[in-house]
């Protein structure tokens, strides 16, 4: 059975991904001349967060990332993932979040939480374009 998570409880979280993902925009931009937006996609946006009741894999966000300016960076999906992932790793540094995780098309950050035995808190899956739209 699912449970809706208060907004008391999700918007401090949301508000440091934001950051977090600020900071990672910064770093593109400065590295590479690369600029994009996030949008909060899903049930982020709709502030309707779920999560199981009484289960231990907290709720997640999911955002897209849209490249605007590819700056100096060539493009190859590879290249601008790890790329991003690079940015993630310095930006997360010293914070309860795992490093990133990657798959095809996503890549994962957790809030870890120090009270249960460092079960995640919340997912976020930040979603890379998989080719150039020109």
């Amino acid at each position: 059975m699912y449970e809706y998570v208060k907004k008391s409880e999700y918007a401090p979280v949301k508000n440091e991904l934001e950051k977090i993902i600020k900071c990672v925009q910064n770093e593109m931009w400065e590295k590479y001349g690369l600029t994009f937006q996030f949008q909060l996609i899903g049930s982020g946006k709709r502030h309707l967060v779920t999560r199981i009741r009484g289960g231990n894999s907290g709720y997640d966000f999911d955002y897209n990332l849209i490249i605007q300016r590819w700056g100096n960076m060539q493009y190859n999906a590879e290249t601008v993932k790890q790329s991003f992932i690079a940015a993630f790793k310095n930006a997360l540094r010293g914070m309860r979040y795992s490093a990133p995780k990657e798959s095809t098309a996503a890549i994962t950050i957790q809030v870890m939480e120090k009270r249960k035995s460092e079960m995640p808190l919340a997912d976020t899956h930040l979603t890379l374009p998989t080719k150039r739209i020109v």
